[in-house]
């Protein structure tokens, strides 16, 4: 009747009645206080004069009100009811009114105010708590300060003290002396047996916070200590039992108790509740758990058993991600925080299960639902902000590794900002050192070596505030970072409380280290992963020490390497064309010279033996590889090695060629995944990172990427199926030796050959030959094109007014162009050399060819002292006929024509000497072989007239992810083929296909041509220049488009390469700034396109990763040709080239002139580039990729 009535006095009244009756209800104290306090809230509700609500709060909240609470469990509960209830209501006016509160009972109702004059005469354990409840640590108190012995809270000071200066230096990121704190509060108040009295709710609150702080700065052994010490005391297991196991089991997985988890993953299944009956709290902390320990054992089966269940999927609170079942604020933050962990679980399980994309997709959904908790950080209590902070860090971590391993160098670098942002606002030193940590295993793999540095110098000033004898992970790190992987065994150990046996910690560091594990077969998938890949690299390195001390093959880095080489035994015969058997040279040299060992020792002969063994053992191991369960990291480095260690296998023993099809599979899968990956993840639609429903698991073989895992015979079937003769050829340096490697595959014969070429050291039979490494080519590259862009950038051409400034920038400019020249013409010198004919597109007269190779044979047993005198020229070595060849495809006007004979005279020596028959240099006569094959070329050519049909149609070329910048077109001997690029044999299957199995394109220009000329407004020269002739093309060509000085809008630009015949855009780069890269992925199909502005084919570099640009969005968006700039060019120069390129493609004519057959792509750029003022720093930028194009249609007069 008084809350209806609303009477102040009847009110009043009402609520003394009840606090009485409260008072005199002793034996049921809570349920008393509760019911009370709903109605103590109903009153404050109804009377909006805020006089009286103090009035009636007064009545509730006074020392009479508590004389009869004896612990403080039953104080706090009482307080907290009260205050949670007066704290919408009471004004803060009111707070500095305590008159009728105990000091205690004002610690509790004050804690929030500002007024400083509070509290300054308490007691200091009242001041600590007030501290604890407020989280505010400004008290200067002793921890060994004696209390009042009869202050209410004495009994409590250990408990107090403890709570106050382990959250104080939790507070303040001080770690140092928390073990000393932990050692205070475990030993002074857990493991007090004086003390009987229940837990508090304040301890639990500080206990539950307790654990996820020490879990979010690793001290996982403080934890697991802790857990055990609470179990042992009964006090703690009715309130903190699920805690404490949830806590420990955290623990257990990051120190990988493997063990000791799969213990506790019993003892948890066996307390599942009925999801159907359970309420959410409970469900909640059983399906934590169990969350945790699929993660930490990557048991999929039991997340599906889990997380499939149709009764859970029917508790729809438990999904609510919009809160749709209005549950309260607190309860909704866990569901949240449950669904964070939900779907980063199940991304880690994808990854496992080698679906990555699905794992991308799942990270990106928990850290969305991170995001959106962060939004509402006010609402979040203390003890969920330590969750977060992990779980964003654990997420942006997931998808920069996730990145790495897919091989995409945009997105890692996209997730390396993120994180740099992250940590720029975390406080927590445990935390950002792990962000550091994988930022610096970026950088270093990336070759990003500033970056690399400057985090790494970070990492180690950040781990100076870090306790390292209880973070072990951050400990493990440091080590590794800083290179002491020796130490870090036995620093574990001691770090460790137990024995070592009992975590598989000390196996994970071991393999972390490279070192390789015997009996492993019961560990994690990762773990023999690991050690499967240790086991590859300790091979190799011991195959680079087994190869230092042979006196041959220590040089085999440094010479020339061709597969295949020799022809395989019982080859016929090229003199008497009979069959002869194989005669193997390996133990010695059928002749030897005073500089050849008479015949080998029994310890040469095992140490070349045992260098076949493991070389063979190393292939075979790369070959067992998955490739779902590798890394794009371990992929890369495998390539390299296998296509080392078959190079090198193929040198010595005629039995390694059978493996050049997994060789070319594993160095075009390098290539090709992450294109596949990107597309991948680009064509997701972006309502399925809005949904949160878990993916499914699927079988390997029905994931998306798998369908280009293609065998090597899948590699090479579909060349035989087209009709026009190509070839495709790789350029690529070897990471692990620096070497140039080139790989030719002929399209009609599917015959692969390779060679590699040393760059980075002096040729050991001339040592005053130019030494020119891959680095500083590119360097001397970098720094001409960096120059050059600084020179045509607005800032540098806009400054220029006078006719000397003009002539300043010319001779800048023209020096460069020669700068440019010149680096050609060294790597032309330096690195081809005689091996410039293996690009040769010319076709050998066969009759002609014969007879060289044969007199070639004859010299060789003439002047060699191997074969001198000794039996006929076919028992001996007979060179495969490709090496020969390339005797024949120099030019024989070339000035350095002589020098390249040279190169491959030592070549085939080399060869030879590998294969077991060794020359002396110094006792062959080296000027009368080099004469007589000299006369034999001569011979060949005078025969053959220099009319010569081309074996060739088209050149596709291959370059790897450290090459794309360098101008291989321009390269003398490749600058008149018809050249283009592709950047993966994968991916010029796609083109092929898309064509029909047509090598060639062929384009209708006489419609559908879209055009975008100047949309910036600001190249007004190049404007004037085309916009009659485009617009004549508009006129003459039917459904064109012509956008000028105009910007185009998102999607009218995918429109125009999506329905058009061609596409030309004429501004600045490639129109990136009108459509993201992202958008042109997800397109199936778009047009040829020229995309002429400056450095629209440029990649972005990015060490071990593939590179990315424009072009390649065009490619995996379903263009089959796109022509591009590598670098920045000027305007007027590529004005003219783009004009000479249209009119020698037909497009455009100009009306004084004859009227002649279309040019196709390839002719037309190669005429074009001559028209260039800057033959070389701006006819050299364009380049071709994909298919080889051919126009048909009526031209447009000009």
């Amino acid at each position: 009747m008084s809350i209806i009535t609303k009477d102040r006095a009847c009110l009043l009244f009402a609520v003394k009645v009840d606090v009485q009756s409260m008072l005199s209800d002793k034996n049921e104290m809570n349920p008393g206080y509760s019911n009370t306090i709903k109605k103590f809230h109903k009153f404050l509700q109804c009377i909006p004069d805020v006089i009286t609500k103090y009035d009636i709060f007064r009545q509730f909240y006074n020392v009479f009100a508590i004389f009869d609470i004896k612990t403080l469990d039953e104080l706090s509960s009482y307080a907290n009811l009260c205050t949670s209830v007066s704290k919408k209501w009471i004004s803060k006016v009111f707070q500095n009114d305590t008159s009728m509160m105990s000091e205690v009972m004002t610690a509790f109702f004050v804690h929030e105010s500002n007024n400083e004059n509070v509290g300054k005469a308490w007691n200091p354990i009242t001041s600590m708590m007030r501290g604890v409840i407020s989280d505010s640590f400004s008290y200067q108190i002793d921890r060994e300060t004696i209390p009042n012995k009869y202050h209410f809270l004495t009994k409590y000071d250990a408990l107090i003290k403890s709570m106050y200066f382990i959250n104080d230096a939790i507070a303040k990121k001080s770690s140092k002396n928390l073990p000393q704190l932990m050692d205070y509060y475990t030993t002074r108040w857990i493991g007090n047996t004086n003390i009987t009295e229940t837990v508090s709710g304040m301890e639990v609150s500080f206990l539950q916070q307790l654990f996820n702080n020490l879990l979010l700065i690793n001290f996982d052994k403080m934890v697991i200590r802790l857990a055990n010490l609470l179990r042992e005391n009964n006090r703690y297991l009715k309130s903190l039992s699920i805690d404490i196991t949830y806590a420990s089991l955290r623990a257990l997985v990051k120190l990988k108790y493997m063990k000791k988890v799969n213990e506790t993953k019993v003892k948890i299944l066996k307390i599942v509740p009925d999801f159907k009956t359970a309420d959410i709290k409970s469900i909640l902390l059983i399906t934590n758990m169990l969350l945790t320990v699929c993660s930490g054992q990557n048991d999929i089966d039991l997340f599906r058993k889990i997380f499939e269940d149709e009764t859970l999927k029917e508790k729809k609170e438990l999904f609510s991600i919009d809160n749709v079942c209005k549950l309260p604020i607190e309860t909704y933050i866990q569901i949240i925080l449950f669904n964070i962990k939900l779907h980063l679980t199940a991304s880690k399980l994808q990854c496992h299960n080698g679906d990555l994309v699905s794992a991308v997709v799942e990270c990106k959904r928990g850290l969305k639902l991170n995001m959106s908790l962060l939004k509402s950080r006010g609402l979040l209590g203390k003890e969920v902000k330590p969750i977060l902070i992990q779980e964003i860090a654990t997420s942006y971590g997931i998808l920069l590794r996730l990145s790495i391993r897919m091989g995409l160098a945009k997105d890692s670098d996209y997730y390396a900002n993120e994180i740099t942002k992250f940590i720029a606002g975390v406080s927590e030193p445990s935390v950002t050192y792990s962000c550091l940590h994988d930022l610096l295993v970026y950088y270093k793999f990336t070759e990003q070596d500033r970056l690399s540095e400057r985090t790494l110098q970070k990492a180690n000033e950040t781990f100076n505030h870090i306790n390292s004898s209880e973070d072990i992970l951050s400990l493990v790190s440091f080590m590794l970072d800083n290179g002491e992987s020796d130490k870090l065994l036995k620093s574990l150990e001691l770090s460790l409380d137990t024995v070592t046996s009992e975590t598989q910690l000390p196996q994970h560091c071991e393999l972390l280290i490279g070192r390789v594990l015997q009996g492993i077969e019961s560990f994690p998938k990762e773990y023999r992963m690991m050690n499967q890949t240790n086991l590859i690299n300790q091979q190799y390195n011991r195959l680079m020490k087994q190869l230092e001390t042979d006196p041959l093959l220590k040089n085999s880095h440094d010479a020339s390497l061709a597969v295949p080489n020799i022809k395989q035994p019982h080859a016929e015969s090229i003199l008497t064309n009979k069959m002869v058997d194989y005669i193997d040279y390996s133990n010695g040299s059928p002749r030897s010279s005073n500089m050849t060992p008479k015949s080998k020792s029994m310890r040469q002969k095992f140490d070349k033996f045992a260098i076949i063994a493991n070389l063979k053992h190393i292939l075979d191991q790369i070959e067992k590889m998955t490739i779902l369960d590798t890394s794009y990291i371990l992929l890369s480095r495998f390539s390299d090695i296998y296509s080392e260690c078959y190079s090198l296998l193929a040198n010595i023993t005629p039995s390694a060629n059978t493996r050049e099809h997994h060789a070319l599979y594993l160095s075009d899968l390098k290539r090709s995944l992450p294109h596949q990956y990107e597309r991948l993840l680009c064509r997701i639609d972006n309502t399925l990172y809005q949904q949160f429903k878990l993916l499914e698991f699927r079988e390997p073989s029905v994931i998306e990427v798998s369908k280009y895992l293609k065998s090597e015979e899948e590699n090479t079937q579909i060349w035989s199926n087209s009709d026009c003769h190509f070839r495709i050829i790789t350029i690529d340096v070897c990471p692990l030796t620096g070497s140039l490697v080139l790989t030719r595959v002929d399209q009609a014969s599917c015959q692969t050959q390779k060679i590699t070429i040393p760059l980075r050291s002096v040729s050991f039979r001339d040592i005053d030959s130019v030494h020119l490494p891959y680095s500083k080519v590119m360097e001397e590259l970098n720094s001409i094109i960096s120059q050059s862009n600084q020179s045509v950038s607005r800032d540098v051409t806009s400054a220029i007014h006078t006719s000397e400034g003009r002539k300043e920038w010319w001779k800048t400019r023209y020096s460069l162009d020669k700068r440019l020249q010149d680096l050609l013409s060294s790597v032309e010198k330096t690195w081809f050399g005689g091996f410039s004919g293996f690009f040769s597109d010319t076709e050998l007269n066969t009759a002609n060819f014969k007879e060289f190779q044969k007199t070639f044979t004859t010299i060789l047993h003439q002047n060699l002292p191997s074969r001198k005198q000794v039996g006929s020229p076919e028992k001996f070595l007979v060179v495969e006929e490709w090496i020969l060849e390339l005797f024949l495809q120099i030019d024989t006007a070339n000035k350095e024509f002589l020098t390249m004979v040279e190169d491959l005279i030592y070549f085939i020596l080399d060869i030879f000497s590998y294969h077991g028959e060794e020359n002396a240099y110094d006792e062959i006569d080296i000027s009368s072989l080099h004469f007589q094959i000299e006369e034999a070329i001569k011979k060949y050519h005078a025969k053959s007239g220099a009319l010569r049909n081309k074996k060739f149609t088209h050149t596709f070329l291959i370059v790897g992810s450290r090459c794309h910048t360098f101008p291989w077109e321009n390269l003398s001997f490749l600058r008149s083929l018809s050249v283009t690029r592709v950047p993966s044999i994968s991916l010029l299957r796609e083109l092929l296909t898309r064509n029909n199995m047509l090598p060639r394109l062929n384009i209708d220009i006489g419609s559908k041509i879209s055009m975008v000329l100047n949309p910036n407004g600001d190249l007004h020269k190049t404007e004037d220049r085309f916009s009659s002739i485009f617009s004549n093309i508009t006129s003459n060509c039917t459904n064109s488009r012509l956008l000028v000085n105009e910007r185009p809008s998102e999607s009218d630009f995918l429109g125009m390469l999506q329905t058009s015949n061609m596409f030309l855009f004429v501004g600045h780069g490639g129109g990136e700034q009108f459509a993201r890269n992202k958008e042109i992925t997800k397109l199936n199909h778009i047009s040829p396109s020229l995309l002429l502005g400056c450095s629209s084919a440029a990649m972005k570099a990015s060490g071990g990763l593939e590179p990315s640009g424009v072009i390649y969005s065009h490619l995996l968006g379903g263009s089959n040709m796109v022509l591009g700039n590598l670098w920045d060019v000027t305007d007027k120069d590529i004005d003219k080239f783009t004009l000479c390129l249209l009119e020698n493609i037909g497009l455009v004519t100009d009306i004084t002139t004859e009227q002649r057959e279309n040019e196709g792509m390839c002719e037309a750029i190669i005429t074009a580039r001559e028209v260039c003022n800057l033959k070389y720093l701006n006819g050299a930028a364009p380049v071709i990729y994909g298919l080889p194009a051919h126009f048909s249609s009526p031209v447009t007069r000009r």
